[in-house]
C-alpha cells in the first residue's frame, strides 16, 4: 500500500518543508538523492568532489528553502542548486590550483640540472608563449582540473559544441608547436 507521501508531488513536499515539516525533507531527499548523485557523477570525475558537492547541494536546499517557488518544478530547482554548488566547487579548485601554481615551478626547479628538466621547462615556456590567457585557462581547466565541457561552456558563455571545437583546435595547435 502506498503512503500519502509517495502520492504527493515533489513540489508539494518542498512547500511543506518550506513550512517547517522535517518529514517532508526526508521524503524529498529519498526521492531525489539518486538523481542528484548521478547528475554530479556525470560531471565531476573525483568521487570526493561528487560527495562534497552532493552534501553541499542538500545543505543549500535547506538554506534556500524559504526562496522556493512552488510554481517551479521541484526537480529543476534542486538540480539548479546542484549545478551552482558544482560551479562553486570548480571555482574553489581553480583558485587553489592558482595558489599552488608557483609550487609547480619550484618542483621543476630541482630538475633544471638534468637534460629532461631543461627540456620540460623549455617546452612549457614555449607553450605558454604561444597561447592566449583564455586558451591557457581552457586547457588548464579541462586537462588538469578535468572540468566537464558543459561547465566550461557555461563559464565561457558559449555552447558545449563550440567549447569542444575550441579545445580540439587548441590541441592541434599544441601538437604542431611541439612537432608531434
Amino acid at each position: 500500500m502506498q503512503s500519502i507521501a509517495d502520492e504527493e508531488s515533489l513540489e508539494s513536499l518542498l512547500s511543506r518543508y518550506r513550512g517547517g515539516d522535517a518529514g517532508a525533507f526526508r521524503e524529498v531527499y529519498r526521492r531525489t538523492k539518486r538523481l542528484v548523485y548521478a547528475y554530479l557523477r556525470r560531471r565531476l570525475r573525483q568521487t570526493s568532489d561528487v560527495e562534497d558537492v552532493f552534501q553541499e547541494t542538500y545543505f543549500r536546499v535547506h538554506k534556500y528553502i524559504a526562496t522556493y517557488d512552488p510554481t517551479r518544478g521541484g526537480t529543476t530547482w534542486i538540480l539548479s542548486i546542484a549545478r551552482h554548488a558544482m560551479l562553486t566547487r570548480a571555482a574553489e579548485l581553480k583558485k587553489s590550483a592558482a595558489t599552488a601554481g608557483p609550487h609547480l615551478t619550484d618542483d621543476l626547479a630541482g630538475t633544471e640540472s638534468t637534460a629532461e628538466g631543461v627540456e620540460i621547462k623549455g617546452l612549457l615556456t614555449d607553450l605558454c608563449r604561444d597561447l592566449s590567457p583564455d586558451e591557457i585557462d581552457l586547457l588548464y581547466q579541462r586537462v588538469f582540473l578535468d572540468v566537464g565541457f558543459d561547465v566550461l561552456a557555461a563559464r565561457h558563455q558559449t555552447s558545449e559544441a563550440n567549447t569542444r571545437q575550441r579545445l580540439s583546435r587548441l590541441m592541434r595547435k599544441l601538437r604542431s608547436n611541439w612537432g608531434s
